[in-house]
């Protein structure tokens, strides 16, 4: 068998001329917009929805395993935090609009409503659904880890925090005479840093009211995002750099321009610098997107995918065709199909 000299291979690859796209180059983050389905089953008609708490609630705090009884008068509060953030979050909703039930008109305890008090609270708001926040039960215990060097004797302690909220709730559907009990859990985990002694490391952990409080919130914020679909921030990245017309591009997208730098893509999207072209084709899926056209930003970027073998390009185009999936869900979800 014949041997190729050394030189001879160095010689051919030298020669191939292989596609780089991203070197020298650099990208930048862009924060839109995404509607997202419900990820329940039970949806409610498009329209107002009633949303208050009920009276059932339970707080228990433990610090290294004792219960610390003096946050118990939390639990009616952990209540209604969580019904401001169903209410918060369903303000990001293309179908629901929520009401509040004023203080004084929420029911008295009672195993669960019926259809003529439910008809009662909801009537004057015409309200088509209601939602009742019926139990709440919030765990907090945070405990104390300890380690010592491996260089020294040195001692050092560490806070975790462990915080599960559960909630019972129920929708109710007037028109179709329906109701819907489901259960809501969060859990949320905090760490301190390493600090030489426990109440160093305790002073750096939140409040157990702050933590109890904001996992409440983000207890609401699932039980929104579970029965109506959510506007919801989601993160983009755009070729930003390139050529001088690609920095004066991303320029006008700092400055919220979006047009501006669109029309420059355009141009530079048929440039002979397949480098700089391609990624302000790409750039221009991110304007589709933006703009609502799903169908053309898939076309678009399954085109690129198509000639430039761009691994973002492919990446993008199955994220696309996942939301465009995830439109028709949320189309039907909104009664529109």
């Amino acid at each position: 068998m014949k041997r190729i000299p050394v030189f001879l291979i160095v010689c051919i690859l030298a020669s191939c001329q292989f596609p780089v796209y991203f070197e020298n180059t650099s990208v930048q983050p862009l924060t839109i917009e995404v509607l997202l389905p419900a990820s329940g089953v039970f949806i409610p008609t498009p329209g107002k929805i009633l949303v208050f708490p009920g009276n059932k609630a339970e707080t228990r705090v433990y610090v290294n395993g004792s219960e610390d009884t003096s946050f118990r008068n939390l639990s009616q509060e952990t209540l209604f935090v969580i019904t401001d953030g169903v209410i918060e979050r369903l303000g990001d909703s293309p179908s629901l609009v929520p009401v509040a039930l004023p203080p004084d008109r929420i029911p008295a305890p009672a195993k669960k409503l019926t259809w003529e008090q439910i008809d009662a609270l909801a009537a004057p708001d015409t309200c088509s659904t209601v939602l009742t926040i019926d139990q709440c039960i919030a765990v907090n215990e945070a405990y104390t880890e300890q380690s010592s060097s491996f260089y020294s004797l040195d001692v050092y302690y560490s806070v975790i925090a462990e915080t599960e909220i559960y909630v019972r709730w129920t929708l109710y559907d007037r028109e179709k005479r329906m109701l819907e009990e489901q259960d809501t859990t969060i859990h949320t985990r905090q760490v301190t840093n390493w600090l030489p002694t426990p109440d160093e490391a305790f002073d750096e952990l939140p409040p157990p009211e702050d933590i109890i409080s904001q996992t409440a919130r983000e207890t609401g914020f699932a039980i929104a995002s579970t029965i109506s679909p959510i506007w919801q921030a989601a993160t983009r990245y755009y070729f930003s750099s390139g050529s001088k017309d690609m920095r004066t591009a991303a320029g006008f997208i700092s400055s919220g321009e979006f047009a501006k730098a669109d029309s420059i893509w355009s141009i530079l999207e048929n440039m002979r610098n397949r480098g700089i072209a391609y990624h302000a084709a790409y750039n221009r899926i991110i304007m589709e997107e933006i703009n609502g056209n799903l169908v053309g930003a898939k076309d678009k970027a399954e085109k690129l995918w198509r000639e430039s073998r761009m691994t973002e390009a492919q990446k993008y185009l199955q994220l696309l065709e996942k939301r465009i999936r995830e439109q028709e869900i949320i189309l039907r979800q909104m009664g529109v199909k």
